[in-house]
């Protein structure tokens, strides 16, 4: 009846159509799929993050512009992995000592600044929309921390897996204390620059009405590790 096909409706867009367009990145049914979401799509027929290619280039208010970037160190602790995933105890003792599972590879979907009942694995230079890596700010400017955080701006919103891990981009670095953020350009030797009024723009929070379009969203990280140029490492385990 109606209601059946509503219920389907809804799986297939949940399923399908977000992920596509680029309106859902954790949440999603995803898991173990190693699936890019970001800086294009790794899957042999459907696309990614249509939204983020289509503008990257847009104004820099859009939710959605800014492409891809690299977060490259920080000394934010609670982005001490950006993949430590906040499980209970019993389920840590079964991965790290049953499965025997090292703490560095236990990666998984959530980035927070909740305490964690165990310490968080070592940080992982790691890939963010830019939608990501605004998120990220603003949390660390409403908890008035105090941080150095460093990221390259890739070129391009769509690349394969050797661009997302080690291509060339424009390096900045954000340091924030008290709730306040400077921005700079790294250029030769780490000498900085301010950074310019769309950079500015690109790490502020969104305007309205593409921060309402993407308020769903929850950009998923995903991992760079040595070695790993062909294909995406698994976000979920190591």
């Amino acid at each position: 009846g109606p209601a059946l096909r509503g219920l389907v409706a809804l799986a297939l867009l949940y399923a399908f159509a977000l992920p596509v367009a680029g309106l859902q990145e954790k949440a999603g049914c995803l898991m173990f799929s190693q699936l890019r979401l970001h800086g294009g799509s790794n899957h042999l027929l459907l696309p990614t993050s249509l939204l983020q290619r289509e503008l990257a280039s847009a104004e820099p208010t859009n939710a959605f512009a800014g492409g891809v970037v690299r977060i490259e160190a920080t000394d934010l602790e609670w982005v001490g992995n950006t993949f430590a995933e906040h499980m209970g105890p019993r389920t840590l003792r079964l991965i790290r000592e049953v499965a025997a599972v090292p703490a560095e590879y236990v990666w998984a979907a959530k980035s927070s600044s909740a305490k964690r009942s165990r310490p968080p694995p070592r940080f992982r230079r790691h890939t963010l929309s830019a939608l990501g890596l605004r998120r990220l700010l603003a949390t660390a400017a409403r908890q008035k921390d105090s941080f150095s955080l460093r990221y390259t701006r890739l070129h391009g919103a769509v690349g394969d897996e050797a661009w997302r891990t080690g291509s060339a981009g424009s390096e900045y670095v954000v340091r924030g204390e008290g709730g306040a953020t400077r921005c700079a350009r790294l250029g030769l030797g780490g000498k900085e620059s301010p950074c310019d009024a769309r950079e500015e723009a690109l790490i502020a929070p969104p305007s309205w009405p593409s921060s309402a379009f993407a308020f769903l969203l929850e950009p998923q990280p995903n991992p760079i590790v040595d070695g790993y140029t062909d294909e995406m490492h698994c976000v979920t385990w190591g």
